[in-house]
């Protein structure tokens, strides 16, 4: 249009310019603004580019997969010889040292890993891991054809309990067998003993299941007599260990929130505040819940497992010292049997024979999983935000607009002479000419040098003493 080619909006090159330099998506600035750079070639805040919804959700999946995996490696693996240990400790009848406290048991390990080798301290893993899938397996099938349900929550009814709770009974009830199968391969003597093979456990098991014999004719248990005291075991610490666990739950959410609040930055959703923060609080919760579980049932454990192993004319590592194996001979009748010998015999500290391998075994999952977390964490928030890595980090200098000098520091900021000079025409009657300021801009104040515009040199302008006299 006739008339407008100078302002914005027209067809002319005004307006082109204009908005390819504002909204270009590949300049340094936003809007031409130095304080407000682009951060990875996309137009932001400073510092900060705001992640979508799909790279959060990323990065907590595969932070909580991390520490998941983690912690079932820790639990059935790294602390498998803790259990071990805990197990021969129970069933020495005979023994010197109760081993109630991890440093009585700290030599005794040295001791078998110097004669026997690091695997004397995980035999049995592959027979427990078997034993804890057949469970699972069992649960699942039977589930399948019954009404029971499999899991239940806080609004399940009392029948629904009562339910899940048989079915974590019968499931334990079948697979006793071989769990009695699967002790004797973890508490034997590896120098002392063949070493069972990988279908043993089901072998040995199905020849305890079909052993109806009478208890007095033989030192070995029945199954029928196991069966019974394993399941109360297997029910009461699955009942304790899960009010603890989701008592243990709540607390840790209660403390992470009050925590938020004091540092003034409580997050919507606390259980997302950080990469694998809800898979870590479970894992430490469950393992709460264990831990309590396993220390107020500690004595009838003592005491099935004694039984479990009766009979069966297994020799176990000494370990009074850790250089000897001793055979297993004992006599019980049942379960109250079992108890008042123990107490008449050994005392109330018999019952707690091994509670040294217990403590081991928890302090050091929970180390696991605790440093484990924190940092899968930290490298999921890495991964998620590339823009907090350093080498995406600019530097003062890079942020500062074309034509300034970076500010150093413990020096005056100086002003640039092209600005300068562009900013003062040619024929300013009370500056001078640019020439004559390329020396007085090199000052190192800030303000202007007042008495240096005074006494320049070829000038008959009047100075800006005398302006400030108008």
């Amino acid at each position: 249009m006739a008339g407008m080619e100078g302002f914005p909006g027209s067809m002319g090159e005004p307006f082109s310019r204009g908005r390819s330099e504002r909204y270009s998506p590949n300049s340094q600035y936003i809007e031409g603004d130095p304080r407000r750079p682009t951060v990875g070639g996309r137009r932001g805040k400073v510092g900060y580019q705001k992640e979508s919804n799909e790279t959060v959700g990323e990065s907590e999946k595969y932070a909580g997969f991390g520490i998941g995996v983690t912690g079932l490696v820790a639990e059935n693996i790294i602390c498998h010889p803790f259990m071990i240990l805990r197990r021969q400790c129970q069933v020495h009848v005979e023994s010197h040292r109760y081993h109630t406290t991890p440093f009585t048991l700290l030599p005794v390990i040295i001791n078998l890993n110097r004669w026997q080798g690091t695997s004397a301290l995980f035999k049995g893993v592959g027979s427990s891991l078997t034993i804890k899938g057949l469970n699972l397996g069992i649960e699942d099938c039977v589930s399948k054809f019954t009404p029971w349900p499999k899991e239940i929550n806080k609004h399940s009814s009392l029948k629904m309990i009562g339910q899940h709770l048989l079915l974590k009974g019968v499931s334990t009830a079948l697979v006793t067998p071989f769990y009695s199968a699967s002790l004797v391969e973890t508490v034997q003597s590896d120098i002392a003993s063949e070493k069972p093979g990988v279908l043993d456990v089901f072998r040995e098991g199905v020849v305890r299941l079909v052993s109806w014999s009478d208890p007095r004719c033989g030192r070995m248990l029945p199954v029928w007599v196991l069966i019974p005291p394993q399941v109360i075991h297997n029910t009461l610490h699955y009942v304790i260990k899960t009010i603890m666990e989701r008592i243990w739950l709540q607390v840790m959410k209660a403390s992470h929130r009050e925590y938020q609040r004091l540092r003034g930055a409580v997050s919507k959703d606390p259980d997302q505040s950080l990469p694998g923060l809800a898979q870590y609080q479970s894992q430490a919760a469950g393992l709460a819940g264990h831990l309590f579980a396993d220390v107020i049932l500690f004595p009838l454990e003592t005491v099935l497992h004694r039984l479990h192993l009766q009979g069966t004319r297994s020799i176990i590592d000494n370990l009074d010292s850790g250089k000897e194996v001793i055979p297993i001979l004992t006599r019980y009748e049942g379960v109250g049997d079992c108890f008042t010998t123990i107490l008449r015999e050994e005392g109330m500290r018999g019952l707690f024979k091994g509670f040294g391998a217990l403590i081991l075994q928890y302090s050091i999952h929970f180390l696991i999983i605790k440093f484990s977390s924190k940092m899968i964490s930290q490298i999921a928030q890495v991964l998620s935000h590339p823009s907090l890595n350093l080498t995406d980090r600019k530097t003062e200098a890079d942020l500062q607009p074309p034509g300034v000098n970076p500010i150093v520091p413990g020096s005056s900021p100086k002003a640039p002479s092209g600005l300068i000079e562009s900013s003062i025409p040619e024929d300013s009657e009370i500056y001078g000419s640019r020439s004559s300021l390329r020396d007085v801009s090199g000052t190192s104040t800030p303000r202007r040098n007042i008495d240096s515009f005074d006494v320049y040199q070829g000038s008959p302008r009047k100075s800006w003493r005398s302006m400030e006299n108008l």
